[in-house]
């Protein structure tokens, strides 16, 4: 096995959190900022909202009254919240002052728990937990957010300001009433950032309803993922979407495994206009009854570099991907153990990928291993651009430049630091088979990172000559160094 670690991230990702991180820096000079510290996991509002006290009537400091004392002050408050069960209790839907249901945030706020263990927010199913209004630049760190039960958007957080969300777990929530169901987790119409969270167990909609979208994550905006999981949501009903996310306008993704998610069409991740840039991540076992087991785009344009799609099924066609118009880059991709017409009703094809938009562009990449029922089937669809490919079987694309057919010889799949891959093993004809001139990566210049930030290229083959490999993850001979490099 080769070296392994995590990928880098060069979409613009950087920009992003930038842009967050400078919008704090000039938000922290204004007003005077308080801090809070709560000290009681009781349900209960401030007792007098604007003086800068966090005091219920019981004399205690609440989550919902350091909420509300926070939202009362135009600053950018602090509000600690130690180890403990938090569970909203007070009933009422419609409020949007904090005062009853969810827990409403107006006025910019760092919100901040001893961890994703010890700290846990708890709507049991009264409200969703979190609503970010608009305007408001906020950050929530280190808690659960869970029990959410959203109407129309967003079960466990719904977000139109600005908001980072890091080292946190939205799991168990849902959006099931309502005529819209959007975002069983989150729904997302601001900027919203996640970081090292983990996303799961999420659902949205029910078996007699249409259009549900979004099981983990419904982004109608700007959405950027960085060394997150998103995995086990659902998009459940009639012509659901997007079981592990849905986005449009932009999806920015690093370091991000999305992982047994469920849908109808596109189960792992529904793309259905914008931008997508994914890097260095890994989308596996999701499972769509119709169309795009892994990834759908509907429409728009879809960038994946040293990224893995492995092990998803359709009932319909497009077991890894399927893209129905948009244009597609595929650099340094892994198609690898997908399956369409999963259910065998000799409904859908191209187990791999299928290409039916305007541009296809692949380079670099490894598509094998993967069928349609019993049929091997790797890709289907006009390649506009491609060269250095490994197709194992090409009786649906026609191969371009130095593109090849074999089998890749590839390890099984494994994890590793937060990504899965299926590894080229030593005698695997993806090694040294890239671009001889460099394995290209966004705006055309050359990778130096694989999936698991090993270095790209390297001299795999041992004829003296260093040259990218094939497919997401670069071969590294271990026994050359004398220890493993293999991650934890």
């Amino acid at each position: 096995m080769g070296k392994s670690g995590v990928g880098g991230w060069g979409f613009g990702g950087s920009a992003f959190w930038l842009l967050v991180s400078v919008g704090w820096l000039a938000l922290a000079g204004r007003g005077h900022a308080a801090s809070f510290q709560v000290d009681s996991t009781s349900d209960a509002i401030d007792q007098t909202p604007g003086d800068g006290v966090c005091q219920t009537a019981a004399g205690s400091c609440t989550l919902r009254a350091a909420i509300i004392e926070a939202n009362a002050v135009p600053s950018v408050d602090t509000i600690q919240v130690p180890a403990g069960q938090y569970v909203l209790s007070i009933a009422g839907r419609n409020d949007d002052q904090s005062l009853s249901g969810d827990l409403d945030v107006l006025a910019n706020l760092l919100l901040t728990g001893a961890g994703p263990d010890q700290t846990i927010i708890d709507a049991a199913g009264l409200d969703r937990v979190f609503h970010v209004a608009s305007g408001v630049n906020a950050t929530i760190s280190a808690m659960s957010i869970r029990g959410g039960a959203g109407v129309d958007t967003g079960g466990g957080i719904a977000n139109a300001g600005t908001l980072a969300v890091q080292g946190c777990r939205i799991e168990f929530n849902g959006s099931d009433a309502g005529p819209i169901r959007l975002g069983g987790g989150v729904y997302n119409s601001g900027a919203l950032a996640l970081s090292v969270s983990v996303i799961a167990d999420n659902r949205v909609g029910a078996s007699n309803q249409v259009g549900a979208t979004g099981g983990g994550i419904y982004s109608l905006t700007a959405l950027s993922l960085n060394g997150a999981r998103v995995e086990n949501n659902r998009a459940i009903g009639i012509q659901s979407l997007g079981g592990g996310l849905a986005t449009s306008v932009l999806l920015q993704m690093s370091t991000t495994d999305v992982r047994g998610n469920i849908a109808t069409n596109g189960a792992g991740i529904l793309q259905s206009s914008g931008e997508a840039f994914i890097n260095a991540s890994s989308v596996r076992d999701n499972l769509a009854s119709q169309q795009g087991g892994g990834i759908r785009v509907l429409s728009g344009n879809l960038e994946l570099v040293n990224t893995s799609v492995l092990g998803n099924r359709a009932n319909g066609s497009g077991g890894g991907l399927q893209v129905q118009t948009g244009d597609v880059v595929l650099r340094n991709v892994t198609i690898h153990a997908n399956l369409a017409d999963a259910d065998a009703n000799a409904s859908g094809t191209a187990g791999g990928a299928q290409l039916n938009g305007s541009s296809a562009r692949v380079l670099n990449s490894i598509l094998a291993g993967n069928h349609h029922g019993t049929v091997a089937d790797d890709c289907s669809g006009t390649l506009t651009d491609s060269q250095y490919n490994l197709v194992q079987s090409n009786s649906g694309c026609v191969l371009g430049t130095h593109d090849f057919s074999a089998d890749p010889l590839l390890a099984a799949i494994s994890d590793n630091q937060g990504t899965s891959a299926a590894a080229p093993t030593p005698t695997s004809p993806a090694i040294d088979a890239g671009d001889p001139a460099g394995c290209l990566g966004t705006q055309d210049t050359n990778l130096v990172v694989d999936q698991w930030t090993t270095r790209r290229p390297q001299d795999g083959d041992q004829d003296g000559v260093e040259r990218c490999d094939l497919g997401a993850i670069e071969f590294v001979d271990d026994a050359l160094f004398g220890n493993s490099f293999e991650g934890p």
